[in-house]
């Protein structure tokens, strides 16, 4: 044993014996010395007392969780107003005072159990996460005795503490009443454990002082002995060189031994850096998980004896005999659960049966250590039903066990969840597939698990069942999982698992839990009314057979007849007792209709339609009735007095309350309703009305609401903000309201004209700005983007409406009227001077993401240049915001191809904020990106590469290497890399910047498959083909759904998925994908991408053998672009000339191959004269007299040796070439590049591939996508395309050069 173990056994032996002699008196709980001895760790001891603690505690609360928690509640609501019965009860007569006396002593005793065990859990935890911490201190701090008794003293506390709460546990419910009143033993460990724990601090403080003033000491030691060796070289001169070897030799020394030391140090420091770092992630892990979450989770109490049956079936032993392997699904009838669907406190706590409550009992019995469940309840709420809550469910509840959180992998978990914690509002917020993903992470650091789902077949999307179901079978296939499966029966095909063992809840089984269930609620209800008593068996088989196997309809029908006054009554109810659960719905339904007036049969509707959307408060519930449609006011006179039992009066027994939201008791009751009372088209008119209601209420349409939220949202990290009022938080009804209006008017078929005038009014007033900024701080790190999902979804259902109904909706004005007149409002009041141009800051963001035309896109740029010229004015050039709008202006020449004036705008607006604007906003960083952006556009690689890097690091200093900006630039940066030919650098940068952004934004995201381009580009010209064709494959796959074949990004994947093919020699394959975009108009509006169609179907053509067609087609691009279309030209018909000239001189047009490249450069207008005989003269070949003459050959060939240099992305040379031939570009905007999805780069593969080979004109070129001349089809009739195949095996031939 070594010596930190020494330290722990003696620590450990210490606390023993101060418990033993100080902490007890009872000799039963006295711990015998020496009985760790056989433990792994002498504090093991302390370990195995909490776990023992642990399972006392499940054995006597977790069981009887939910019904001790609901009875907890109960009693204490009555002990709050206990006082009141006692002054009522002094005034009373003496038998009344002796019934209440023993009723608030029992409520008294109830009560304080109820507080008890709750403390107990928590001292379980606080001490059990302070173990590691404390044998930690020991290790640190063992040469120092203060520390090993104060933390001895602690540990014999914890003994304490765990002693007596397992003796409390342990006791029988009578006593375990009576202690917990006077409960101050436990309360007495726990604060003088606290005590123990500053003592302990204070002993470490010291221990650190004295370490610190050892050091001292020998450091003055150190000092002494050298001062006196000095001292004695002056007395022994003769012994000088002896006296300085020692003096080296000791420092020597005393430098090894601070060597030696320092790892040790700094690994301790680290590993206390290590463990803190560890607790932050997680904490904030949980947080976000717990964010707008709510723990999806039922804990249902059994009848004793019901649910055993599972354990006996013959099912259940093969699956256990197979090790666990596959799921467990067990199956019953719908009503075969228990979802509080009692109506008073006292039913919803009865004991009950059904697959929930049998889950419950699985859970309990499991026979690993983390248990997980998850229960899916639509009548609840309607998310609860989704992915994203079971995975949010389950790794909340893995988070909070402590196996994962002592795992040496856990930091790694910890690292790869964080980016994902940074980059959505909340876990809920989070794609599901990557949550799973991250739950799949977590899972593995867990040796075994048990995880129960119950009730699957309420998860009403049919995309989240298959994904959950899928996720199931897979978990269900490992060695070190337990999966089991509670579902209706007939909800989904019997083949979903591969590999699953089925138990159905049918037959006897089902019949004997129900009459246990029975019979166990009529003996506890026997005492109250005896009459049940008389007639049990009839009961019970009347019961048992009526109820028809659904444990609902059997508590439904129990709880009607437990009320009857006599036993005739019984028989009576037992002969009508429904044997369907809708017609026990109706029965109720109209019992209740009965009592109500009319004006409560109205109200009561009102409530089913709200709560067709989903659970409410009372409350709001009672807010959301009394809001007038018309005025859009709450009219106070119409609220509910006490807002609980009204809602109850009216709806019981479909509702109830849990957690104090308003729910239907059971999905039954929930699609009863829908079949026979209320229409889903009702519940959303209404709803629709009462969501626009309570956005145009005043308050919303002030100016000055939208502008608090307009100033909060756009000013953030300028001066200008300070001062501002803080963001009042939203009501719930509002928030709602803002998040779900559009669902709700967008599923209306037919809506009122009522609806459709408040719509109109909604979107045309400042009460839509309001809506649209309060949704920007609802989903905080949201962009445009949401806004324009709600315009496209309201757009679609406007297209579905008919004609006459479209005519009153301002569809067109969506966004745009709102805010153009919320600016004009601002500025005709003239309160703030840059107040007008917020609003326009939101139109420019509106047009430039949401815009479809180049209409769009003008007004992006008109609304961009105001508010850049206006803040301007307002407040100056060097004004960070002026700055800012400049920068969102300048993005908008990438739209107008104007790439050199961005250029010099962006380098303009960076020079200004690397002086004004601070390095620790991102500002500065994002003006550089888009100037990295735009110098790739103007060709300037090296520079990009340059400013882009520079960009990145700002970006990852900011907010780190995942930080979306980071990845961002680091995909311009490869394009840049790309771009000048350092292609194996670009693959690295594309591969990383995948990896990081994978996980985070998922495979599907824009971003994702705009990098899969990228990628795919860069590995077709390293040769890496099946890399390319996956990584193309992949993007033009989701590119599809997300896009239509107008989208430039998506016939851009077409573009470079054509070019791989036709480098891979699949020319068939591309040709058919070009087919996919060939009447798109995304190539047709962008002249350069249908120049790139048409280049690479030549290619294939030409490569095929074909020569006339795809000659003229290439010939008709480069006569389009000259003369008066020459401003037309642009990089790629670069790239075609190179290829029609190889084409012609195969054919031995040389002349013609020459003149290709006519008007592509002139002669300087200005040179400098070439000094004769000086070898360092400076000046160009062709004298200045060629400024008037005709292109002559040597001309035309320098300028094709310079566009072939360029070509190599040799920039330089092509320059260099042009200068000492006294020649230029004659247009410097043919080679910019544009942006796109990125856009395909065809230069290398431009031409032949070699000159070897031999075009042999076959008669006809399969689909070129052109049309030609009479002439032309004149030579080639036939149009035939079956001999395609032949074409590629036999129609190009390599020739010898030397023949």
């Amino acid at each position: 044993m070594d010596s930190s173990s020494t330290v722990e056994e003696a620590c450990w032996e210490e606390a023993v014996d101060i418990f033993n002699e100080k902490l007890t008196n009872d000799k039963e709980k006295i711990i015998p010395r020496g009985s760790w001895k056989n433990a792994t760790q002498p504090c093991d001891g302390l370990e195995e007392l909490i776990r023992a603690n642990r399972e006392a505690y499940r054995k006597t609360f977790d069981t009887r969780r939910p019904r001790f928690k609901r009875l907890g509640e109960a009693l204490q609501t009555v002990h709050k107003f206990a006082p009141v019965f006692d002054v009522m009860v002094q005034q009373q007569s003496f038998i009344a005072v002796l019934v209440w006396g023993p009723m608030r002593f029992v409520i008294q005793l109830l009560a304080a159990e109820s507080r008890a065990g709750p403390e107990i859990w928590q001292g379980l935890e606080r001490i059990a996460s302070s173990v590691p911490r404390l044998l930690h201190g020991l290790k640190l701090y063992a040469k120092f005795p203060g520390v090993v008794k104060a933390t001895a003293a602690i540990f014999a506390k914890a003994i304490c503490f765990l002693v007596n709460a397992r003796a409390f546990l342990d006791k029988p419910p009578i006593r375990r009443a009576f202690n917990a009143v006077p409960n101050s033993k436990l309360d007495r460990c726990l604060n003088e454990l606290e005590k123990e724990e500053e003592i302990l601090a204070q002993e470490i403080r010291a221990a650190n002082g004295q370490a610190q003033a050892e050091l001292q000491r020998d450091h003055n030691a150190l000092v002494t002995s050298v001062s006196l060796e000095f001292a004695k070289q002056g007395a022994f001169r003769a012994g000088w060189f002896t006296l300085r070897e020692a003096r080296h030799s000791l420092i020597h020394e005393n430098v090894n031994v601070v060597a030696k030391a320092l790892p040790q140090m700094c690994l301790d420091a680290s590993a206390v850096d290590d463990a803190q770092r560890r607790a932050r992630g997680c904490d904030s892990i949980s947080a976000w998980l717990q964010e707008n979450s709510t723990k999806a989770e039922i804990a249902a109490e059994r009848e004793p004896g019901t649910c055993e049956w599972v354990h006996r079936s013959a099912e259940y032993n093969r699956w256990v005999q197979t090790q666990n392997q596959g799921v467990l699904w067990i199956q019953g009838k719908a009503g075969q659960s228990k979802d509080h669907f009692g109506i008073s406190f006292g039913e919803l706590n009865a004991a009950g049966c059904g697959k929930s409550v049998l889950a419950t009992y699985l859970a309990a019995c499991a026979s690993t250590d983390v248990v997980l469940t998850h229960f899916f309840y639509c009548s609840r709420r309607r998310t609860l039903a989704a992915t994203a809550y079971f995975a949010v469910s389950l790794l909340s509840q893995l988070l909070s066990k402590y196996e994962i959180q002592r795992s040496d992998r856990f930091p790694f978990f910890i690292e790869k969840a964080s980016p994902l914690v940074s980059h959505f509002n909340s876990g809920l917020e989070c794609p599901a597939d990557m949550l799973l993903a991250v739950l799949d992470d977590a899972l593995t650091l867990v040796s075994s698990f048990t995880l129960i789902v119950d009730a699957l077949d309420e998860c009403t999307d049919p995309e989240d069942c298959d994904r959950i179901l899928g996720y199931l079978g897979d978990l269900g296939s490992r060695s070190n999982t337990q999966v089991i499966l509670l579902t209706r029966a007939g909800k989904f095909r019997q083949n979903v698992f591969t590999n699953a063992i089925l138990i159905s809840m049918e037959g006897s089984v089902v019949e004997s839990d129900i009459r246990l269930f029975v019979e166990g609620k009529i003996e506890r209800n026997g005492v109250s009314n005896p009459g049940l008593l008389k007639v049990k068996p009839h009961i019970a088989s009347k019961i048992s057979s009526c109820s028809q196997g659904m444990f609902l309809l059997a508590r439904l029908v129990m709880d009607d007849i437990k009320t009857a006054g006599t036993v005739s009554e019984i028989r009576v109810r037992l002969d009508k007792a429904p044997t369907a659960l809708d017609d026990y719905y109706q029965r109720n339904m109209e019992e209740t209709a009965r009592k109500l007036h009319e004006r409560d049969k109205i109200t009561r509707h009102s409530i089913f339609l709200l709560l067709i959307g989903g659970p409410l408060t009372p409350e709001d519930i009672s807010t959301t009735l009394a809001l007038n449609t018309k005025t859009h006011c709450v009219d106070e006179d119409e609220l509910f007095s006490n807002p609980t039992r009204e809602v109850l009066r009216l709806c019981e027994p479909l509702v109830t309350i849990v957690k104090g939201q308003v729910q239907f008791v059971h999905t039954s009751a929930k699609d009863f309703l829908l079949k026979f009372v209320v229409a889903q088209e009702d519940s959303d008119a209404f709803l629709a009305r009462k969501c626009l209601s309570k956005l145009s209420q005043s308050q919303y349409r002030l100016r000055s609401y939208p502008a608090r939220l307009l100033r909060m949202n756009l000013l953030a990290g300028v001066a200008l903000e300070v001062g501002l009022e803080p963001t009042t938080k939203e009501s719930i009804p509002y928030r709602y309201a803002c998040l779900h209006w559009q669902d709700h008017v967008t599923a209306l078929r037919n809506p009122s004209d009522e609806l459709l005038a408040m719509l109109s009014r909604f979107l045309l007033g400042n009460e839509f700005v309001t809506w649209s900024e309060t949704l920007f701080q609802i989903k905080s790190r949201s962009t445009i983007g949401s806004q324009i999902q709600v315009q496209s979804d309201v757009r679609e259902w406007f297209g579905r409406l008919p004609d006459e109904t479209k005519e009153k909706i301002p569809i067109n004005s969506f966004f745009v009227r709102a805010h153009e007149s919320l600016s004009n409002e601002f500025m005709r009041e003239g309160e703030d001077i840059i107040l007008p141009y917020l609003p326009l800051i939101r139109l420019g963001q509106y047009f430039n993401v949401g815009g479809k035309t180049n209409a769009d896109f003008q007004k992006a740029y008109q609304y961009k240049m105001t508010v850049a010229e206006g803040f301007e004015a307002a407040l100056g050039t060097r004004s960070p915001l002026t700055l800012r709008a400049k920068t969102e202006f300048f993005k908008e020449f990438f739209f107008q191809k104007r790439f050199d004036e961005a250029e010099r705008g962006f380098e303009e607006v960076a020079r200004i904020q690397q002086e004004v604007v601070s390095e620790d906003v991102p500002d500065i960083f994002i003006t550089l990106q888009l100037l990295g952006l735009a110098q790739i556009c103007v060709t300037k690689f090296q520079q990009a590469i340059s400013t882009l890097t520079e960009a990145a690091d700002g970006f990852r200093r900011l907010s780190g290497d995942k930080y979306f900006l980071t990845l961002q630039t680091e995909l311009f940066r490869g394009q840049a890399l790309e771009r000048g030919r350092s292609l194996r650098e670009a693959y690295d940068v594309y591969d990383n910047t995948l990896k990081l952004w994978i996980p985070i934004g998922g495979p599907a995201h824009p971003f994702s498959l705009m990098l899969k381009t990228a990628f795919g580009s860069v590995c077709r010209k390293l040769g890496c083909f099946a890399e390319a064709e996956e990584a193309l494959l992949g993007s033009l796959t989701a590119r599809k759904r997300l896009f239509t074949t107008e989208n430039v990004t998506y016939v851009d994947s077409v573009l470079q998925l054509a070019a791989l093919y036709y480098e891979n020699e699949r020319g068939k394959d591309g040709l058919e994908y070009l087919g996919l975009v060939q009447d798109s108009a995304g190539l047709k509006d962008e002249f350069e991408r249908e120049c790139q169609e048409k280049h690479i179907r030549a290619l294939i053509n030409l490569e095929a053998g074909f020569y006339t067609k795809p000659k003229t087609v290439l010939q008709r691009l480069l006569d389009e672009a000259s003369g008066q279309g020459r401003n037309k030209n642009n990089r790629e018909l670069l790239w075609v000339r190179i290829t029609l000239a190889d084409v012609l001189r195969q054919r031995g047009k040389y002349d013609e191959a020459l003149m290709v490249f006519s008007d592509l450069v002139s002669p300087r207008l200005a040179e400098l004269p070439v000094q004769a005989g000086s070898e360092d003269a400076v000046g160009y070949k062709f004298p200045s007299s060629l400024v008037d003459e005709p292109e002559p050959p040597a001309q035309l060939t320098i300028a094709e040796r310079a566009l072939r240099l360029l070509r190599d992305a040799k920039q330089d040379d092509a320059e260099l070439l042009l200068q000492e031939n006294g020649l230029k570009w004659k247009r410097q905007k043919d080679f910019w590049v544009l942006q796109g999805g990125p856009i395909t780069d065809t230069a290398s593969m431009s031409g032949l591939k070699a000159f070897g080979f031999k075009i042999i004109d076959h008669p006809s070129a399969p689909d070129d996508g052109t049309t030609h001349s009479s002439h032309e089809q004149e030579d080639h009739q036939d149009s035939d395309h079956s001999h395609l195949d032949v074409c590629y095996k036999g129609w190009v031939a390599r020739i010898d050069h030397k023949m």
